[in-house]
């Protein structure tokens, strides 16, 4: 995905003169086509992210376009600071563009996980916030930012991660970019992929049809198409690889509050403080967190037999 992103941004700047690239050392082996075919237009700052910001903003006061590119807690907790008051204050045109998002960092401990930047980042006055699941979704949201400017937030994962659609995505539609069922999960970012090995497990060892929707266009939210989907479900789960609240998962249940007693049965699946002490690749962790496909299907059997008996 972070190759992907460096093709679309040179895409893209090879029509648009005002794009940037700031970078706060790091990126090496994915940043450099942009840098050598626009050194101009690209700017390693050093270990500096809160001054990063500061230049960015500048820039885009000045008529540009820039995005800073960091790892997730580098590029949004140390920073914070000046990606409210910098940024935001003004309305710039600066997207955020961090790698490593949810666990995909493990190996290198707490300090490294993205697991809080979505409590931190929705927030913000006039932030967009998108978090893709694959490369396909990565291009839906670098044309949804194209066409939509000011403060905007790209959650992407480390690299290496496979394709899960198989033709473009429609961002400001993906509510209906599945068969909706009577069970429905609903998920951001990379772990759509256990999310639908999860959807197949159901369905080839139980014959349960589950309808798994991917939402990258986490700010502004797509509310009415999430309320619609609420109303015609019986079961929502909801899989995030971010802490517990804060994220996606606070705002559909937030949503769901006010279809009253029509609100489906909704559960969540993510992560909690037990993460801090927990150090391991993103395929250990979310084992250890249920998030992977099968303790994601032991779990998702559980609820559904606790809540009542389903007919299948």
């Amino acid at each position: 995905m972070r190759n992907r992103f460096i093709q679309l941004l040179c895409n893209r700047a090879r029509e648009d003169e005002t794009i940037y690239l700031l970078t706060a050392d790091l990126g090496f082996s994915v940043l450099e086509p942009f840098a050598q075919e626009f050194p101009k237009r690209f700017i390693n700052v050093g270990i500096a992210e809160q001054n990063m910001i500061g230049i960015a903003a500048g820039l885009s006061l000045m008529g540009k376009t820039v995005f800073v590119y960091s790892i997730v807690n580098f590029g949004t907790i140390r920073c914070l600071e000046q990606i409210r008051n910098d940024v935001c204050y003004h309305n710039a045109n600066v997207i955020v563009t961090i790698v490593g998002a949810g666990l995909a960092y493990g190996l290198n401990g707490y300090t490294h996980l993205g697991v809080e930047d979505l409590a931190v980042m929705l927030p913000l006055p006039k932030m967009k916030v998108l978090s893709p699941a694959d490369n396909y979704e990565l291009e839906a949201c670098m044309g949804y930012l194209k066409k939509n400017s000011g403060p905007s937030y790209l959650r992407l994962a480390k690299g290496g991660e496979p394709s899960i659609h198989s033709d473009s995505f429609d961002i400001e539609d993906s509510f209906k970019s599945d068969v909706a069922s009577d069970i429905n999960i609903i998920c951001h970012g990379t772990v759509l992929f256990e999310a639908m090995k999860t959807k197949q497990l159901l369905k080839e060892n139980y014959n349960l049809i589950v309808g798994v929707f991917s939402i990258p266009l986490l700010k502004p939210f797509p509310t009415c198409n999430c309320l619609n989907l609420l109303r015609h479900s019986k079961y929502i789960f909801l899989i995030e690889e971010h802490m517990k609240y804060g994220g996606m998962s606070s705002l559909v249940t937030s949503i769901a509050t006010s279809l009253g007693p029509d609100c489906p049965h909704i559960y969540t699946y993510a992560l909690d403080e037990k993460i801090v002490h927990l150090v391991g690749d993103q395929t250990y962790l979310r084992s250890s967190f249920g998030l992977n496909a099968e303790h994601l299907l032991e779990s998702i059997l559980s609820d559904l037999s606790i809540t009542a008996k389903l007919e299948v």
